[in-house]
């Protein structure tokens, strides 16, 4: 009888941490997506010359085999896909006039809330001030100061532990070549 009883916990244990150890090795090997739904205020290019016209897109930044593209999709035209480069630290030459405010983007891996729960306030507040909200992900979108410098930047920033965020750089153009 006194052998059964620390068997039963040695067996527990060793069950949770092969559960544990399970657990981490899926997070290791899952890269979650990222998205939200964008107005585009101005009509967009890609460096190829693709359109991006003002209006709604469903944005999605995705990291496929460790390589960053940012996907606006649309009902009313094909799916554009960017490539990323991710950066590290500001660039001396980098845009720095905000066309779009900063935009929340949820992990695909976070679950979807009620329609209540994500049209409705806890506190009164709007969405983007509540505290509740975990920021894992947000994009920025910024044109040159220079009328002459047509490129435009939408700034992937995802944070990693604490106060470590990762950058990644997605250019457009803000006319056709």
């Amino acid at each position: 009888m006194k052998c059964v009883r620390p068997l039963r916990l040695v067996l527990a244990a060793l069950i949770a941490s092969s559960v544990l150890a399970a657990d981490k090795a899926v997070d290791a090997t899952v890269q979650h997506a990222f998205e939200n739904v964008i107005r585009l205020p101005r009509d967009l290019y890609t460096r190829d010359g693709h359109s991006l016209r003002q209006g709604s897109y469903r944005l999605r930044v995705q990291f496929d085999g460790g390589r960053p593209e940012l996907v606006f999709e649309s009902s009313h035209e094909a799916k554009t896909v960017i490539e990323g480069k991710r950066t590290h630290g500001i660039q001396e030459d980098t845009p720095a006039i905000p066309i779009a405010g900063t935009m929340f983007l949820r992990s695909t891996g976070d679950p979807v809330g009620t329609d209540v729960e994500r049209h409705h306030s806890k506190t009164g507040h709007p969405q983007y001030q509540e505290t509740e909200r975990d920021w894992k992900a947000t994009l920025r979108m910024y044109r040159y100061a220079d009328a002459d410098k047509k490129d435009v930047l939408l700034l992937f920033q995802r944070r990693l532990s604490g106060v470590n965020w990762e950058s990644t750089e997605f250019w457009l153009r803000s006319e056709k070549r």
